[in-house]
């Protein structure tokens, strides 16, 4: 299974409706029905059932599902924010509370997924986020939120990168997870890329 068609696979198996899984995919229907058909070729057999009582994972759908997501080390997204901002007292943000503050996210060019993801959860509160700073990588987002350069909405594991001047707390509203996937080339196996999945599979 391609990278792509587990992605596709994965978001068209949780949402069981074609549009609401395109959405969360920032794509549109005719792409996706088109990765489920070319992985349901590549498997030589149907993985959903579309009738008139809306979208099923088959059998073989149900099988795929649970090995697919066994790649898949889910996590919550958190507020990020500069150590000295009035809301960092606090135990818990709301996203809206943010709404007048400079956003410091991850590029859109690098990462197109997560950025439409944050920008779609502050729209369903009414606002546009005020994107201030696009970088890289997600360690330079929490360091230009550690100088107050802004506030960023990031993956939960990043409050364990131990960096000063900084905080993270939980959003009250309930959010998509952000999802990290395994991938590697095929058919080359090496005993380092065993240990590794290992590794990242026990810490799930």
């Amino acid at each position: 299974m391609e990278f792509r068609h587990r992605r596709y696979f994965l978001a068209l198996a949780e949402e069981l409706h074609f549009g609401r899984a395109a959405r969360r995919l920032a794509n549109t229907q005719p792409p996706l029905s088109l990765n489920i058909q070319q992985l349901e070729a590549s498997v030589g057999a149907r993985l959903f059932v579309r009738d008139s009582q809306g979208v099923r994972l088959t059998a073989a759908g149900t099988a795929i599902r649970r090995s697919a997501q066994a790649l898949l080390h889910r996590d919550a997204f958190m507020a990020c924010l500069p150590a000295a901002h009035a809301l960092a007292r606090r135990r818990r943000d709301s996203l809206l509370q943010l709404r007048e503050e400079p956003f410091v996210l991850f590029s859109r060019r690098a990462a197109p997924d997560y950025y439409s993801r944050i920008v779609d959860l502050c729209g369903a509160l009414g606002f546009y986020p005020n994107v201030r700073h696009e970088v890289r990588h997600w360690l330079s987002v929490v360091s230009l939120v550690s100088r107050g350069m802004g506030v960023s909405v990031v993956p939960a594991p990043l409050e364990r990168a131990g960096m000063a001047g900084v905080v993270f707390r939980p959003l009250l509203q309930d959010t998509p997870p952000s999802e990290v996937y395994c991938a590697w080339k095929q058919g080359n196996d090496h005993p380092a890329r065993q240990r590794f999945l290992q590794q990242m599979l026990a810490g799930r």
